[in-house]
């Protein structure tokens, strides 16, 4: 009982995750209450660990940390205080309102809204109220503008599409996805390859450039 009391303290005195420069100073301002209510971060593990020359808490086992609307389960998780920075490890699975990712690595910087997964990524979510799952070894999210970027051994399906290549760029704003570096795209029995494809996903138009080999049916 005395090592759960002593775990519980340590997770209530060092656990305070915040988004810098979020919250409204003024304090009788509801907006600023609210902001601050939504910085509450619930943490639950086996263990705890705390580092205080390095600022730096570890927690390990069963590990389930949810943060506003992020919920990840790991087993083990490295949290760096100075710089809000967050590091899951050993099968890592994050559920956020509109999208899945498991991989084993995935680091979340606070600060910048940014979201890094590496290693067996598999990332599930929706475009366009179309079911979109991505495979990579990297992939890195602007949490902010929902932008996406994707590296090694990408495969991606999406509105019957078979999509592949080394790299891959989405642009939330113009939705529009960039495949480079041997890229693919199959749909049906008609296949192409060029060197880059230009998926507008609005649209759904393709724009291949760079040494493009197509095969298709044509006519009857």
């Amino acid at each position: 009982m005395r090592n759960k009391l002593i775990l519980l303290l340590i997770v209530l005195l060092s656990f305070s995750i915040v988004f810098p420069g979020r919250a409204n100073s003024d304090p009788n301002n509801e907006t600023g209450k609210e902001s601050k209510e939504s910085k509450k971060v619930n943490l639950q593990a086996d263990r705890v660990q705390q580092n205080k020359r390095k600022n730096l808490q570890i927690a390990t086992g069963n590990v389930k940390f949810d943060f506003q609307e992020n919920n990840v389960q790991s087993n083990k998780l490295k949290m760096y205080n100075d710089t809000n920075i967050l590091v899951f490890t050993d099968e890592v699975k994050l559920k956020r309102p509109a999208e899945t990712i498991t991989s084993e690595l995935i680091e979340l910087d606070l600060n910048k809204d940014q979201l890094v997964a590496q290693d067996n990524v598999v990332l599930d979510t929706k475009k366009n109220d179309k079911e979109l799952h991505l495979t990579s070894e990297y992939l890195k999210l602007w949490l902010k503008t929902d932008d996406m970027l994707a590296r090694r051994n990408v495969e991606m399906d999406y509105d019957g599409q078979q999509i592949r290549g080394e790299n891959l760029k989405y642009n939330a704003e113009e939705e529009e996805m960039v495949i480079n570096k041997e890229a693919e795209i199959k749909e049906d029995e008609q296949w192409i390859k060029s060197d880059k494809i230009i998926v507008d996903l609005e649209t759904g138009s393709i724009d291949a450039t760079g040494q493009v080999e197509m095969e298709f049916e044509f006519g009857e």
